[in-house]
């Protein structure tokens, strides 16, 4: 199995941890242009890492977007136009229904995790979205005060691309 994962950090970690235990035979390729955290997984990780994905012409089995959120799109579009198998954008993705990239493609998917919580399904499970007069939805979090540094709390980031997304698509999926 050939996989691609856009993104070596927090996220794209964890996802690799995941796939190699997995699948043993995997080969991953990585697509990471922070030359030091290249340096550093280098020594430690096996597979392919390159700094951007221009020369990446044939397609992969699985590809992974675990990149900052404004880029998601536009990795996206290249993971299809590539011919990539199955597609997996780490939220938010503000795609059509924030399930899959659109009408039109089945085989791109949105990570919101809390839908397959038990406690929330069984939510959708026991309560008549029609029965519902009014939703309010919060999210509590020491990191909205305390906001540690890194491209998350920068300028393209904030409450709504971190926990608040998860507060819409709880919203948009249960009602």
């Amino acid at each position: 199995m050939k996989i691609l994962i856009y993104g070596f950090g927090r996220m794209g970690i964890t996802h690799y941890s995941i796939l190699n235990a997995l699948h043993e035979n995997a080969t991953f390729t990585f697509v990471e242009p922070n030359k030091m955290l290249t340096f550093l997984s280098k020594k430690n990780i096996k597979g392919k890492f390159i700094s951007n994905d221009n020369n990446l012409k044939e397609p992969f089995d699985l590809t992974l977007i675990t990149t900052p959120p404004f880029i998601h799109k536009e990795l996206t579009e290249s993971c299809l136009k590539r011919g990539d198998k199955f597609v997996f954008v780490e939220k938010p993705f503000g795609g059509h229904t924030n399930i899959s990239f659109n009408n039109k493609v089945n085989n791109v998917f949105i990570g919101y995790v809390l839908r397959f919580n038990p406690i929330v399904n069984w939510i959708k499970e026991n309560i008549n979205p029609n029965d519902i007069i009014e939703c309010k939805a919060k999210y509590l979090s020491n990191t909205i005060e305390n906001k540690p540094k890194g491209w998350r709390n920068g300028p393209n980031s904030g409450v709504l691309n971190e926990m608040g997304s998860h507060v819409l698509d709880m919203t948009n999926f249960l009602f």
